[in-house]
C-alpha cells in the first residue's frame, strides 16, 4: 500500500496476515491505521492480529467491519486477547459455539450451529 493508494479492505487484509505471520508488527500497525483512516473504519481481523482489543467487550461504537472475524486465524485469537463477547453474541460460551462450527478452512466457514447464532446475531441488530 503506497502512500498514494486508496484504502483496500482486500488488500490490507492480506497484507495485514502476511505482516502477522512474519512478525512485522510496524507494518500490521501502518496497513491497520491507513485502512482504518482511509475508510473510517477497521477489519476485526486486523485489530485482532494487532493485540488493540486485548480484554474488550466488541461493541459497535469501535468502528470495526465485520462483526465476526474472517479468518479462521482470527477466530482463534479471541480467546488468547480475552475478547469477552462480540456484538450479538454475548457470552464466551455464544463464541465457542461458533468457534466449534468452523471448517478447517483459511476464511471463516460455519456449520449449522455457527451459523443459526449468526443470524440470530444478525436479526439482533446488535451487529453491523
Amino acid at each position: 500500500m503506497g502512500a498514494q493508494d486508496p484504502a483496500d479492505p482486500a488488500l490490507a487484509f492480506y497484507l495485514g496476515l502476511t505482516a502477522h505471520e512474519r512478525q512485522h508488527s510496524a507494518l500490521l500497525e501502518e496497513v491497520r491505521a491507513r485502512l482504518r483512516r482511509g475508510l473510517g473504519a477497521g477489519l476485526l481481523d486486523l485489530d485482532l492480529l494487532a493485540h488493540r482489543l486485548r480484554g474488550q467487550r466488541l461493541e459497535p461504537s469501535l468502528g470495526l467491519v465485520p462483526f465476526v472475524p474472517l479468518s479462521c486465524r482470527a477466530w482463534a485469537l479471541l480467546r488468547s486477547v480475552g475478547v469477552q463477547a462480540l456484538p450479538g453474541l454475548p457470552d464466551t460460551g455464544a463464541i465457542a459455539t461458533v468457534q466449534r462450527s468452523l471448517s478447517g478452512s483459511f476464511m471463516a466457514q460455519y456449520g449449522p450451529a455457527g451459523m443459526r447464532l449468526l443470524r440470530q446475531a444478525i436479526h439482533s441488530q446488535e451487529a453491523r
